[in-house]
């Protein structure tokens, strides 16, 4: 802040009367207000209590980029600077055209937010890549949120040369939401992206006739995690196919009207959302006595 300078005294003696003179050259007063940072830009608001002041701003080594104050009768102006560079701070000057003072402050640029995400999926882990975008990044910041709200959040801070990160012992078939944060100058700029683990399928799986001539009963153990249902489908050569969709706390499925002495396969696919996956195992009905 530019502060007052103290009044100049002049005293003259003449004739023995004593005259004093009070030159009341006053410094201009300017106080940085309201500032406002984007990634390509500075906007920030100049306040002086002298409407007589009047001011120029500019950029350390940048002259050409500056803003001015030549009006009278006005308090405050606002000033934008822009065509910055994302993540950096920039070192300003502010010059009183009124007595040539000077007062030199600080301000940064937002980082620009990451692009090109991609996702690789797993059954229990996820892993994330992205391109840095323009300008300056100290470093990045991964977040992890169960999308159920049941577990706990993932929170993980990278240098800036990493561009990927895998997170493991997540839940099967389960939709995540994942913010990755570019950090710079102590401003975040955040991209958003949901993402969901593979649904994990069934385990023991059994194919058993029982001794039936005309159908097999399919059995199996539940898969763990998050499970829409199960999809189980029947082949055979020469067969139509039969399907059956079940509930998630479904562990077998009935096939009948087969054919005795006939191999059969079958698909237990396992479903949560758009993605799948599936095992298979082969049988065969009883041959006539």
């Amino acid at each position: 802040m530019l502060k007052p300078k103290a009044a100049c005294v002049a005293i003259w003696v003449a004739c023995g009367i004593l005259s004093v003179v009070l030159t009341n050259a006053q410094q201009c007063s300017i106080n940085i207000t309201e500032a406002v940072s984007t990634t390509e830009s500075i906007e920030f608001t100049l306040e002086s209590s002298d409407v007589d002041c009047q001011f120029s701003v500019a950029i350390m080594d940048r002259p050409d980029k500056n803003c001015e104050n030549d009006q009278e009768n006005r308090t405050a102006v606002q000033c934008k600077i822009g065509h910055l560079n994302p993540g950096t701070r920039y070192h300003l000057t502010v010059i009183s055209k009124t007595d040539g003072r000077q007062q030199n402050i600080s301000l940064p640029t937002r980082p620009s937010a990451v692009h090109e995400v991609l996702v690789s999926r797993g059954v229990d882990a996820l892993n994330v890549s992205w391109q840095p975008g323009p300008g300056r990044t100290e470093q990045f910041q991964i977040l992890l949120r169960d999308s159920t709200g049941l577990s706990s959040t993932w929170n993980t801070t990278l240098a800036k040369i990493n561009t990927s990160y895998t997170m493991n012992g997540l839940i099967p078939g389960r939709l995540y939401n994942i913010t990755i944060i570019a950090v710079a100058e102590g401003f975040l700029n955040s991209t958003d992206i949901q993402a969901q683990t593979v649904p994990k399928p069934v385990s023991n799986l059994r194919l058993d006739s029982n001794g039936s001539q005309t159908s097999l009963r399919v059995s199996w153990d539940q898969s763990p995690g998050d499970v829409e249902n199960y999809l189980v489908q029947l082949l055979a050569p020469e067969s139509v196919p039969q399907v059956k969709t079940l509930s998630p706390n479904s562990t077998e499925a009935l096939f009948d009207h087969l054919s005795p002495g006939h191999t059969y396969q079958v698909f237990v696919y396992t479903r949560s959302a758009n993605l799948t996956n599936h095992i298979n195992v082969t049988g065969s009905t009883s041959e006539y006595d």
